[in-house]
């Protein structure tokens, strides 16, 4: 999700009650013990009474899915179809996809049209189907880092998704050694164990440690889930759209987010916790099948950048929905803001 502070909402009653008791039952369930931040943070969003599994993403932070980005993936499943040939049926999945939001919009826009009736619609996400998402759109409850539904002809989008993929954190310590951080429920931390041989080699690569006390955010899961996306597709694109940074801008970006708050990241089950993506390790976990491309989405969006139309020319209506259009299109490609995510795409077939 992209995690731009969305409008504080006024906490209810219920929710307030909600809350404290999916605090309490973790604590109940004695689950204070250390273990590593990407098991506290699976657990803090899928575990009982985790964040993912009650939460909705608009109350706690402003997503990018509206009108921009429904035409560019529209724009981006018509060249898939017509690099494939047109085939009788071409899937369309969304991975992560919340409340089926960007599904809907796509299949609302495509209606009435020839390759509307071609497109099988599926969302994939860890919450129950929406209620009113409509009957055309399949739905699998399930966690995406595990397996697409079935083998893919078309397009899969991860939009916003493997920010969610829980990373561990590793610290060099006094001696040099690179050690896994433990973390409890309210986040106390400590060293672990000294990292495994698949992390000291990720480390390596992606972002070594040089000094005492340096931390790094390894993102192995977040490679093999991208990887696993891309081999579940016989011919198409898969395409990622997050926020991240490559080797050269390294940072730590582990943080957490509640009612629109920006909040220290603490495995609660209270909040959401993210982190940015390490997206070059990403892009070389591509299968050696794929075309692989990287490029800023201020980049991506840059051809549905037009211009106002003549106020005289077209009726009142129509001219505040274009400059709304034009207004939502300068706002996902500032440069210092949304424009800086990474659209990480991958065609096979």
């Amino acid at each position: 999700m992209s995690h731009e502070l969305a409008p504080t909402p006024t906490p209810t009653i219920t929710s307030l009650v909600t809350a404290a008791a999916c605090h309490a039952r973790m604590c109940h369930s004695a689950r204070v013990t250390s273990t590593t931040w990407a098991r506290a943070w699976e657990r803090s969003a899928l575990g009982p009474g985790g964040f993912w599994l009650r939460e909705e993403p608009a109350r706690h932070f402003r997503t990018t899915v509206g009108p921009v980005l429904r035409d560019a993936m529209l724009a981006l499943l018509a060249d898939v179809d017509l690099r494939l040939g047109s085939p009788s049926i071409i899937d369309v999945i969304d991975i992560g996809a919340g409340d089926g939001a960007l599904l809907r919009s796509m299949e609302s826009a495509l209606q009435g049209t020839r390759l509307c009736g071609r497109v099988r619609w599926t969302g994939v996400d860890v919450r129950p189907r929406p209620q009113d998402l409509p009957a055309a759109i399949d739905w699998h409850v399930r966690d995406a880092t595990a397996h697409l539904p079935d083998t893919v002809t078309g397009l899969v989008m991860a939009h916003e998704w493997l920010d969610e993929v829980p990373v561990d954190v590793i610290e060099r310590d006094a001696r040099g050694v690179d050690r896994v951080v433990l973390v409890d429920d309210f986040g106390g931390q400590a060293l672990g164990p000294e990292v495994a041989d698949d992390q000291r080699a990720w480390l390596a690569a992606w972002w070594p440690l040089a000094d005492v006390g340096e931390r790094a955010e390894i993102g192995l899961a977040r490679d093999r889930a991208w990887s696993r996306l891309c081999a579940g597709v016989a011919a198409g694109t898969i395409i990622a759209v997050d926020y991240g940074h490559v080797r050269s801008e390294r940072r730590l970006t582990l943080r957490a987010y509640r009612d629109g708050e920006l909040l220290d990241a603490i495995p609660d089950g209270l909040r959401n916790l993210t982190a940015h993506v390490a997206i070059d390790s990403c892009a070389a976990a591509s299968p050696p099948r794929a075309t692989v491309t990287v490029t800023r989405q201020a980049d991506a969006l840059a051809p549905l950048a037009g211009a106002l139309p003549d106020p005289a020319a077209v009726s009142a209506g129509d001219y505040a929905a274009a400059l709304s259009y034009v207004m939502e299109c300068r706002y996902v490609r500032a440069a210092k803001g949304l424009g800086g995510h990474y659209w990480l795409r991958a065609d096979v077939g």
